[in-house]
């Protein structure tokens, strides 16, 4: 009766059964999680950070984009103005998970992104759940069980301020279902299919699922030569018409990235390969207690944003390392492999391209700890769990020694929320115990698991949720920002709004474009804007209000306040709730304007930081090469010039009335470009403050032209007399990516359509 074997095979479920159950138990869970939050929002889901200002945005902002600006593929809203493929296709253009939301009107998104939260994790528990009876040959609780450590791994709970990372959790399971299906020897066409769709969701969690795929590969496919070599050209040929059926993103975002001079920083065996004490105790912290806030961290960092987080509910590692001890094929080795990467930082880095020690491919680590753990809930009884335990809580121990040890006796400050700290370490113990318990009655497969499992994962990622909302933003803020964007009109199109870096919840829910935003994919043009300012974030747009003369130029003239202007002309009144927000003016340029001067780069480096703003709005900035280009029609204008020395407030003024009066006409702007016409009484040069991307048509009269480059800027030299400018913008491998994605998807529908001939 107590037989493993009878219980096993009484508790096996059949297809359906076990996709249902596995959905009930994950929808459960995460309605426990959400709708609590949800109800306290009135409806609507936020969280902090780059969850209220990028992921509710950016979703946002595609949503409009793609109703209304298409085929257009410039988009003004997003920093001075970007590639619309290359500025969202890291965050939510390929995902499937956005479509829902495309259903509805753009300011209904904060309703509904709660919602869409419940459904990745549903995903990722099915998904997660399949793989796990692929692999393992069963359905049954243990499987279910897997998933839901899988879908709710501390991995998950860290990310929830990075939405569009769930995406890639929830379709990740479907690359090595693929090559468990090759493996069988069946189609390769599956995992064509699960390469596509992980492609075109994200290419930078690609390109590390690559690394992981391969080495995945490599350790299940060893030993069987013939397995190995048919399995190897499968699946090489299923991920080059994968790769080739996303190229629609990927080849434009490939040629993007490869502009991006981040990716020329590298780690090195020499200095990375090993971490030091802190980072080792907080990777250890990682794997041992539920996964935290990145914004507020309880112990050894204050606040990480790595997604160190790989901590199994309820099971921790105890069942991975009894998995470890007992077997010695090719998953515990697999086991140790991984984990040897994660605690080096040149190692796990390979998953950045060795650009950055991220952990944030540590999902895919979770999928392999809890394949290990199904095995031993399977057959329990043939697994040292009781050592694995004893390892896990060990471990967590020595941890909260050190941590401790460290903070109140070295002094070295580790410990930052004591309380919480004693918390999660008694989570992660007291779901060790219930583990030893469970085994010890025979449970440890069953029903009663999978609900103690679920129910933790509900607990922790609830209790993670609460942190990352001390101290944020209230929800009606959020739902107030999104009325008022929603409400502000686009004056002129000559000039922009004064708002920069962390106001895209009013730049890009709405109709405005600001002069700045806080997003890692805008123009590679701020680099080279960057380095005119020493400024390095890869984050943050240039602030240009900290440089006088430099948000002038960029043609910040609207004014978005609540305080009623005593002087000067209010151009809108918005009022929200119980407050009243005004449009009002203030002195800047227009976007396109002739100048008479230009200034060497090397001159303007060196005048001091707060006299480079002044300097770019007096004159573009051009580089020695480009010099002689423009000597001939304007004037140097030098750091010993009078005008470094005058009043910042007068300069301002003087310039932008200049500029203003040398402005560009009929201007008019759109998602593919802009339009004007210019009058000169010579040649002269014409500045814009577009960012100057690779992709542009220029044409004058119908000439294409090639602008120089102003500091990240465009300069135009334009002959006398009147002229129709025309700016024309193609994202870079657009095109190609597109044909490749036609044809690759046609060769995809012909070989699927002959092997259901074959079939039949």
């Amino acid at each position: 009766m107590n037989d493993p074997q009878r219980q096993n095979r009484r508790g096996q479920h059949t297809h359906a059964q076990g996709c249902a159950l596995c959905v009930l138990l994950c929808l459960g869970t995460a309605l426990l999680i959400f709708v609590p939050y949800i109800l306290q929002g009135g409806g609507a889901f936020t969280l902090r950070d780059d969850f209220n200002t990028q992921q509710l945005t950016f979703t946002n902002q595609v949503n409009g984009f793609l109703k209304t600006q298409l085929p257009g593929q410039w988009c003004w809203n997003l920093d001075l103005g970007a590639s619309f493929v290359n500025g969202f296709g890291f965050y939510v253009l390929g995902s499937p998970f956005a479509l829902p939301a495309y259903l509805f009107p753009r300011q209904a998104l904060p309703y509904l992104i709660g919602w869409l939260y419940v459904l990745k994790y549903v995903v990722a528990g099915v998904t997660g759940y399949e793989y796990l009876c692929l692999l393992t040959g069963r359905r049954g609780w243990p499987q279910i069980t897997g998933a839901v450590l899988y879908a709710f791994s501390g991995f998950s709970a860290s990310a929830l301020e990075f939405y569009h990372f769930h995406d890639v959790v929830a379709l990740f399971p479907l690359l090595l279902i693929g090559i468990e299906k090759i493996r069988k020897r069946e189609s390769m066409l599956f995992f064509a299919g699960a390469v596509f769709l992980n492609c075109l969701l994200n290419y930078y969690f690609f390109i590390g699922e690559c690394f992981f795929i391969i080495m995945y590969f490599v350790f299940r496919f060893f030993g069987d030569r013939k397995a190995f070599l048919r399995g190897m050209l499968q699946c090489l040929a299923g991920g080059v018409l994968g790769v080739g059926m996303a190229g629609i993103l990927f080849v434009p975002s490939i040629l993007y990235i490869l502009g991006n001079p981040r990716t020329g920083h590298h780690l090195t065996i020499r200095g990375d390969l090993l971490p030091n004490l802190r980072e080792a105790l907080y990777l250890l912290k990682g794997m041992l207690l539920p996964g935290e806030a990145m914004s507020s961290q309880c112990a050894v960092h204050k606040a990480e944003w790595n997604s160190t987080a790989g901590w199994l509910p309820l099971t921790g590692v105890s069942l991975a390392i009894a998995y470890a001890v007992r077997k010695k094929d090719w998953l515990a080795k697999f086991l140790l492999f991984l984990t040897v990467i994660a605690f080096s930082p040149f190692l796990s880095s390979g998953f950045s391209m060795f650009t950055r020690n991220y952990q944030r491919w540590w999902f895919m680590f979770v999928l392999i700890l809890a394949a290990a753990a199904v095995y031993v809930m399977e057959d329990s009884g043939n697994y040292p769990v009781g050592a694995g335990v004893a390892c896990n809580l060990l471990l967590t121990g020595l941890w909260l020694a050190a941590v401790i040890f460290r903070h109140y006796v070295r002094g070295t400050e580790t410990v930052y929320h004591p309380l919480r700290m004693l918390f999660l370490t008694g989570i992660a113990g007291g779901g060790l115990l219930l583990v030893l318990a469970l085994h010890k009655n025979r449970r440890l497969g069953g029903r009663l698991m999978a609900v103690c499992t679920a129910c933790v994962a509900a607990l922790t990622t609830f209790f993670t949720i609460r942190v990352y909302l001390i101290g944020a933003e209230s929800t009606q803020s959020i739902l107030d920002k999104y009325s008022i964007a929603e409400e502000l009109d686009v004056i002129d199109p000559q000039y922009r709004y004064a708002l920069e870096n962390n106001k895209n919840l009013l730049t890009l829910t709405g109709d405005v474009g600001g002069v700045g935003a806080f997003t890692s994919t805008c123009g590679n043009y701020r680099f080279r804007l960057n380095a005119l300012f020493d400024y390095s974030s890869s984050i943050f747009s240039l602030k240009k209000s900290d440089y006088p003369g430099l948000q002038e130029m960029c043609g910040a003239k609207h004014v978005l306040t609540d305080v009623m202007p005593e002087n000067g002309p209010v151009l809108q009144e918005i009022p929200v709730r119980d407050r009243m927000w005004y449009v009002t003016e203030q002195a800047a340029c227009p976007i396109g304007y002739a100048v008479d001067r230009y200034m060497l780069e090397e001159d303007l480096l060196s005048l001091p930081l707060e006299k480079r703003g002044i300097a770019m709005l007096c004159a573009p900035v051009l580089t020695a090469e480009e010099e002689a280009q423009f000597s001939g029609c304007a004037e140097r204008l030098l750091p010993t010039d009078a005008v470094f020395s005058a009043p910042e407030e007068d300069v301002v003024r003087e310039m932008t009335s200049l500029h203003t009066e040398n402005r560009v006409t009929d201007f008019t702007r759109s998602s593919d470009g802009l339009a004007c016409t210019v009058s000169l009484d010579r040649e002269r040069p014409v500045f814009f403050s577009v960012p100057n991307e690779q992709g542009w048509e220029i044409m004058v009269d119908g000439v294409r032209e090639q602008p120089a480059d102003a500091g990240g800027f465009v300069l135009l030299l334009v002959p006398e007399g009147e002229h129709s400018i025309r700016f024309h913008y193609r994202t870079p491998g657009l095109a190609a990516g597109t044909g490749l994605s036609c044809i690759s998807l046609l060769v995809f529908v012909c070989l699927l359509l002959r092997r259901r001939g074959h079939a039949a």
